[in-house]
């Protein structure tokens, strides 16, 4: 009898226990289902929300805006000639031989593409671009312009993954990223590099000495109106949005001086032909006097700045992709 009260005792002990287990177990078990219930919002619908915004949010995306744009291979294929795409603040980019592509959100605050419009291998914009969400601008390098290669250089720390539907075979992971791209000789003596931040893409013409700047010319397709503004810069209207073609900036190096060269831009409108053949509007640029005998720089910068995001800071639209993973 001794023996079996001592039993019953030790037995006690277990019972809180065991209660105390089965009590984290179910608050564990009722974390993640909040978590998982908690809905992810795009960063645009993030601005309009009453839910506040921590310092340690604000200052990530902070960072973010300051980062370099990256610019992605694409593994060009047969039926697209598209060699690097990078994404900023609500656009996204495309860039081959012959110039880049733009396409940029609506106002609605929508990502500037649907998580199977990218990867390494871009497909046909009208494939995946609603218009009512989208817009493209294309900026086509005009005059005679010879297409070229794109060399990326600076390679950057971060890494992209597309882990996008359940056919493993078409995942890719570790793909590069740079942030420049440089088409050599577009025109005779002239190399075209794209570098930039998220919210900007800065694309300079490296003239070489004795070269002609003035072989430079830049058609523009699917703008809605392109205004020249009375500080020499350029507003694109895109139809969601206005880009902005910041004044240009020219400078040479010469014995170690740093020395601005006058330049502005010349817009020629968008026209019709005789035989009803459509010519896009062109931008060129025209340059005070300069020595030509040593290289020249012409620093055109394009700003995405009236697009939806941050009104505070310029932060990626890319933060919720669920095909795209980025390392860096």
């Amino acid at each position: 009898m001794a023996v079996q009260q001592n039993q019953q005792r030790n037995n006690f002990p277990k019972l809180p226990t065991i209660l105390v287990l089965a009590a984290l177990s179910a608050i564990f078990l009722w974390s993640r289902q909040m978590a998982r219930a908690r809905p992810v919002l795009h960063p645009a619908q993030m601005a309009k929300s009453k839910r506040p915004v921590g310092p340690s949010a604000n200052e990530a995306l902070r960072t973010l805006a300051k980062l370099p744009l990256a610019f992605e291979p694409t593994g060009a294929r047969a039926e697209h000639s598209t060699e690097f795409l990078a994404r900023g603040n609500s656009f996204e980019m495309m860039l081959d031989p012959r110039g880049a592509t733009f396409v940029t959100a609506s106002k609605t605050g929508a990502s500037p593409s649907p998580p199977r419009a990218w990867g390494p291998a871009a497909p046909n914009l009208q494939s995946v671009m609603p218009q009512s969400h989208y817009s493209t601008i294309r900026m086509t390098l005009a005059n005679g312009a010879r297409p070229s290669r794109g060399e990326a250089s600076a390679r950057l720390k971060g890494v992209v993954n597309y882990y996008g539907g359940r056919d493993r075979s078409k995942w890719q992971s570790g793909v590069p990223t740079f942030g420049r791209v440089r088409y050599r000789e577009i025109y005779p003596g002239i190399d075209l590099v794209y570098h930039g931040e998220n919210g900007r893409l800065e694309f300079d013409f490296a003239v070489a000495p004795g070269a002609s700047p003035a072989e430079i010319a830049l058609a523009l397709d699917g703008a809605k109106k392109i205004t020249l503004q009375a500080d020499g810069g350029v507003d694109i209207d895109s139809g969601t949005g206005t880009i902005r073609l910041q004044t240009p900036v020219a400078y040479q190096e010469i014995g170690g001086m740093h020395r601005i060269v006058p330049a502005r831009y010349q817009v020629a409108d968008a026209s019709t032909g005789a035989k009803g053949v459509k010519k896009a509007a062109q931008i060129s640029i025209a340059l005070g006097a300069y020595d030509h005998s040593h290289a020249l720089v012409i620093d055109p910068t394009l700003v995405f700045s009236t697009y939806p995001g941050f009104p505070s800071c310029k932060c990626t639209t890319n933060l919720v992709r669920p095909c795209k993973a980025v390392d860096r």
